[in-house]
């Protein structure tokens, strides 16, 4: 095969091996071996095989690491998938890559010439995924409200067709990284008929994870445990991120004198918790 494509058009080595499927792969294999992508490319398509090239084109693109030259590349891309009949389904999808890397370069302009000392320190948002994207615009731009911002997350939200779960959980998990408690409160907040109430979309235990992995203070955690419904939830998320008094009530409450005992392991020493637990054990071995 070598010696005839060495010695011969490719339209000739086609002929001879595109009844031949073992030799298809022979031949393809060793042109990604010695990263000839164009001409594997090519022979994919001569030898009938739209996918494979259209698959490989693609993925060409996306080992690109200049976005514009990316960009240029995308769109030759979709000319391609858009001949075949076989490819062009696929064709919406190179689309929502393209807005999504358009998108993202103008957010990295405005993030490029900005003062903010946050960003400096950021990295690019160039190549992410959709989401990471708009965890970068909630973490970044939260408080850009401009309806013609490339960076304003709500906007970016409405432009991508994401979910208000989506959102809120990349919101969430963005102002707990920047320590805004107040925030969050707010995003969780809900005005009824009967006055406030917090609602979350994303479920509770995610975000007393947020909050607890960016250490937030045992009020700012009690406040979203006490809204974890399910007992047994409660009081996993209460020992694993240290809501010392979440825990130690929730044992009682189950009249659980043996892991109230070995909690009393779990709290500093010296600490008032220590004296809690001694006080509630008692209790429990009066009511006995």
């Amino acid at each position: 095969l070598l010696f005839i494509r060495s010695t011969s058009r490719i339209g000739v080595l086609v002929k001879i091996v595109e009844d031949k499927p073992m030799a298809i792969n022979l031949f393809a294999s060793y042109l990604r071996q010695s990263h000839e992508y164009e001409e594997l490319i090519r022979f994919y398509e001569m030898v009938g095989d739209k996918e494979a090239a259209g698959m490989l084109m693609y993925e060409r693109c996306k080992s690109e690491r200049n976005p514009k030259t990316q960009l240029e590349k995308l769109r030759h891309c979709e000319i391609f998938f858009r001949h075949y009949p076989e490819l062009s389904p696929n064709v919406p999808l190179l689309q929502e890559h393209m807005n999504l890397l358009e998108r993202q370069l103008k957010i990295h302009n405005v993030a490029s010439s900005s003062t903010m000392p946050a960003l400096a320190s950021a990295g690019s948002v160039l190549f992410y995924s959709v989401i990471t994207t708009l965890y970068y615009c909630c973490r970044y731009f939260y408080k850009d409200t401009a309806t013609s911002s490339p960076c304003n997350p709500r906007v970016f939200k409405t432009d991508f067709k994401l979910t208000e779960q989506q959102y809120m959980f990349m919101a969430i998990k963005a102002q707990a990284s920047l320590r805004d408690w107040t925030e969050i409160d707010d995003l969780l907040s809900v005005k009824g008929i009967f006055g406030t109430k917090l609602k979350s979309p994303i479920g509770f235990k995610n975000v007393v994870r947020f909050v607890s992995n960016h250490g937030a203070p045992d009020e700012v955690k009690l406040k979203y445990l006490n809204e974890v419904s399910d007992v047994e939830e409660r009081l996993k998320l209460a020992m694993d991120y240290n809501a010392h008094h979440v825990a130690i009530n929730l044992l009682y409450q189950a009249k659980d004198q043996k892991k109230l005992e070995a909690y009393i392991n779990r709290v500093p020493p010296g600490s008032e918790y220590r004296q809690v637990i001694q006080d509630k054990l008692r209790i429990l071995a009066i009511r006995k």
